[in-house]
C-alpha cells in the first residue's frame, strides 16, 4: 500500500469525562471485579476505556464514574477530567502519515497538554477539560472542523475530581531520550460483539498472562475495540478470522526516559517527536500512558525512523 499524507480535517468531541489512572502490578488481583465489570458488563454500550500493560506499569483511561468501583487506596489517578477529541474521518489506514503531528502541533503551540491514543481505526487526543475550548480554537485555526453536535454549548464544569491522588512532574522536551523496547508489536481490532465471542481470551490476556515480560494495550470506544499486543500474546488469536489485524509488525520506542506523571507532553514532546517523522512520511502510532509515552513505527521503516531522529535531535538512545 502506498504511503499517504494526512489530510484529515473532521474532528469530534466524545461525550465522556475521563480520568487517567494507574495501579501497581501487585494490586491487579484486588481490581479484578471492577475491571471485569468495565470490560464485560459496562453500564452503557457507548463507553471509553483503555488498559495498557507495558510489563512495567499498568495504565488506564477510565470514565469518571468508574473510579468508585475500585478499592480505596489502590488506584492512583489524576486530579483533572479529560475530554477525548476523535478524528472523525472513518478508517485512516496504517500507511497514513502526519496524523499525530497534525493534531499535536497546534496544541503544543498553544501550550496545551495532551494524552494521545492511536487505535486501529483512528486517533484520539485527550485534553484537560478546562482547556477544551482553547483546544477547539487552536485546532479550528489550524484548519480542522468539528461536528456541530460535539461542540460545547454551555460553560464547561469544574474539571477536578473530588478525590485527588498522584502527582505530576513538569519535564522538558529539550533532551530527547528514546528507549527501544525488545518487542515486535501487532495492531488488531476485535469484532463488534467481542465481549460475547472473546471473553475468555481477553480475561486470560489481561489477568493470566503467560509472561510478565509482555506488552498489551486495549482501547474500547463507541466505534471499536482496538488492541496492540506482542507476538506471544497475539498467538491466542491464531486462526481467528473474526479479528482484523495489520499484516506487518511494529517496533516500539519509549519517548523520554523516566517517570513523567500524566503530563508527559507538558512541553510538547509528542509534537516535537512526531514532526520529523511526518516530514519523512513515516507512519506513526502513539500510545500515551500514565507515566510516559510510546511511539510505534512499522518494523519495515524502523531504520529510516532512527536515521531521521538522529539527524534531527541530539538523540540519547537506550536499548532495553
Amino acid at each position: 500500500m502506498a504511503t499517504t499524507t494526512c489530510n484529515v480535517t473532521k474532528l469530534k468531541i466524545l461525550p465522556f469525562r475521563l480520568v487517567l489512572a494507574s495501579i501497581n502490578k501487585e494490586h491487579l488481583s484486588l481490581c479484578t471485579n471492577p475491571l471485569l465489570q468495565l470490560l464485560m458488563f459496562p453500564a452503557s454500550e457507548s463507553r471509553f476505556f483503555s488498559f495498557t500493560d507495558t510489563g512495567e506499569e499498568l495504565s488506564f483511561v477510565l470514565e469518571e464514574d468508574s473510579i468508585a468501583l475500585f478499592p480505596g487506596g489502590v488506584l492512583q489517578y489524576t486530579n483533572q477530567i479529560w475530554r477525548a477529541i476523535q478524528i472523525d474521518e472513518g478508517p485512516l489506514g496504517f500507511e497514513s502519515t502526519g496524523i499525530v503531528s497534525s493534531m499535536s502541533a497546534p496544541l503544543a503551540k498553544s501550550h496545551i497538554t495532551i494524552y494521545h491514543l492511536s487505535t486501529f481505526l483512528t486517533d484520539h487526543t485527550l485534553v484537560q477539560i478546562e482547556k477544551l475550548e482553547e483546544a477547539v480554537e487552536a485546532l479550528t485555526a489550524a484548519g480542522f472542523q468539528f461536528s456541530n453536535e460535539s461542540l460545547p454549548t454551555s460553560p464547561i464544569p469544574d474539571g477536578k475530581c473530588e478525590k485527588i491522588s498522584g502527582g505530576a512532574k513538569n519535564e522538558s522536551a529539550a533532551s530527547m531520550v528514546v528507549s527501544r523496547l525488545p518487542f515486535l508489536l501487532y495492531l488488531a481490532r476485535l469484532p463488534p460483539q467481542w465481549a460475547d465471542t472473546h471473553a475468555k481470551t481477553m480475561i486470560k490476556l489481561i489477568f493470566f498472562p503467560d509472561s510478565e515480560n509482555r506488552f498489551i494495550s486495549l482501547t474500547i470506544t463507541p466505534n471499536e475495540a482496538s488492541i496492540i499486543l506482542d507476538q506471544d500474546s497475539l498467538s491466542v488469536f491464531e486462526g481467528d478470522k473474526s479479528v482484523d489485524r495489520c499484516d506487518y509488525p511494529w517496533r516500539i520506542m519509549q519517548v523520554c526516559e523516566g517517570s513523567h506523571g500524566y503530563i508527559a507532553d507538558a512541553a510538547g514532546i509528542i509534537s516535537t517527536f512526531s514532526q520529523p517523522l511526518a516530514a519523512a512520511k513515516i507512519s506513526l502510532f502513539n500510545l500515551s500512558t500514565y507515566f510516559t509515552d510510546y511511539a510505534l513505527v512499522a518494523d519495515k521503516t524502523f531504520d529510516q525512523t532512527m536515521q531521521t531522529l538522529r539527524s534531527t535531535f541530539n538523540l540519547l538512545e537506550d536499548v532495553e
